[in-house]
């Protein structure tokens, strides 16, 4: 008579029937969803039943059940460049998104560009399915060529477990220039009698946008 289920995390369990013959038995069930605090598990119940025999006294059995536990951490990055194709001297900006695509909440987020150093996200703690952000710049110069450019970014964080997780991603930017230059020629003076001597200046101009070496300059 009188007979009670309890379980020590999930309370009172329902049961088919409350009082029992010899031989026979009652059944009920709960449900409970596993949360991160449960880890690192494993998820440990005792369930205490108890009634009282036709002489009124109390008798309990202790039964208990063992869930290890199992979780996903993972991090999702997207590293997307203003143009897939920039000149020398423009300024390519990069859009950084990272997602924690696990289970559990990851901290400490810190994102790193190999070219670009430590790139500053608007949040350092994700919960499933959340997203951070950030952006950098980087302007095109010589030393980049021929390309194409390319960064690898990575972001690294703490799951609930304390353990390390990574995500990489990279970006491909095509690269040109343009390299060309302009020659000025003046004669001083404009007319010249037989014996005069005429005196010419030359302006060789880079106007491309890289540097020019072993310049020679020769007149017909």
């Amino acid at each position: 008579n009188a007979l009670s289920l309890i379980d020590d995390k999930l309370g009172a369990v329902a049961l088919d029937r409350q009082s029992l013959g010899p031989g026979e038995q009652a059944t009920g069930s709960l449900t409970y969803t596993v949360v991160e605090t449960d880890l690192p598990g494993p998820l440990t119940n005792t369930a205490r039943a108890t009634a009282t025999d036709i002489l009124g006294k109390e008798i309990s059995s202790d039964a208990r059940a063992s869930v290890a536990l199992t979780y996903t951490a993972s991090l999702e990055v997207v590293k997307t460049p203003s143009s897939a194709e920039a000149k020398v001297g423009e300024t390519v900006t990069y859009t950084y998104i990272v997602k924690n695509t696990g289970t559990v909440s990851i901290k400490g987020l810190k994102l790193s560009d190999d070219r670009l150093k430590e790139i500053k996200v608007n949040k350092d703690d994700l919960t499933p399915g959340d997203t951070a952000t950030g952006s950098a710049t980087h302007t095109v110069t010589e030393s980049d060529l021929p390309g194409p450019l390319v960064n690898l970014v990575t972001a690294t964080a703490r799951d609930a477990a304390g353990k390390e997780v990574t995500g990489r991603a990279t970006a491909t930017v095509a690269l040109s220039y343009s390299a060309s230059m302009e020659v000025a020629k003046t004669a001083s003076p404009d007319k010249a009698s037989v014996g005069e001597t005429v005196t010419y200046t030359y302006i060789v101009k880079n106007t491309g946008t890289v540097s020019l070496k072993d310049l020679a300059l020769k007149d017909d």
